[in-house]
């Protein structure tokens, strides 16, 4: 379904306007200093996506060239001087790609909980490492930003592997 859908494959879309953004605000909004990054929808979803790209990244060179725009795009991000902040709140989808720009963050804050004035029936915010964490996506330094985050602490990295495709709050 990667070709028929083209342009509007939900992946690059996101990707390409995503590096549009990130391009504009460098250029063209010098006074802006800090990003504010939220994501809304099912995380299931953004899987199946990294799913179906992981499947057919070796034989479809569509499938390859999305993954490498979105590598590209995120290396941007990395080296992008504002200071980014990801909200992981309800009904957020920081899951595999998506979770690549709360990583890229200097800072992300999760909420606890919810927020009960708000949406006392909400399940609470999770996040969900994927295969697209674990190398696919490398920063400038050959790293993972996952590698990066906890660069030092080899069990902690190994329990957030060990967590791949659980919601994790």
């Amino acid at each position: 379904g990667i070709r028929e859908q083209g342009a509007d494959f939900w992946t690059l879309a996101v990707t390409r306007e995503l590096d549009d953004l990130i391009l504009d605000l460098r250029t063209n909004e010098l006074e802006l200093g800090t990003w504010v990054f939220r994501t809304a929808g099912d995380a299931r979803r953004v899987l199946a996506y990294d799913r179906l790209l992981l499947d057919n990244v070796e034989d479809d060179w569509l499938a390859n060239e999305i993954v490498l725009y979105l590598k590209r795009t995120l290396k941007r991000l990395d080296v992008t001087s504002r200071s980014l902040i990801a909200l992981i709140e309800p009904h957020s989808c920081y899951a595999g790609s998506l979770l690549e720009i709360a990583l890229a963050a200097d800072r992300s804050f999760h909420l606890a909980g919810v927020f009960e004035d708000i949406d006392p029936d909400a399940e609470p915010a999770t996040i969900t490492v994927d295969a697209m964490n674990l190398g696919l996506l490398p920063m400038c330094n050959g790293l993972t930003r996952l590698q990066t985050r906890f660069h030092g602490d080899d069990e902690g990295l190994a329990a957030v592997r060990a967590l791949a495709g659980k919601p994790v709050e």
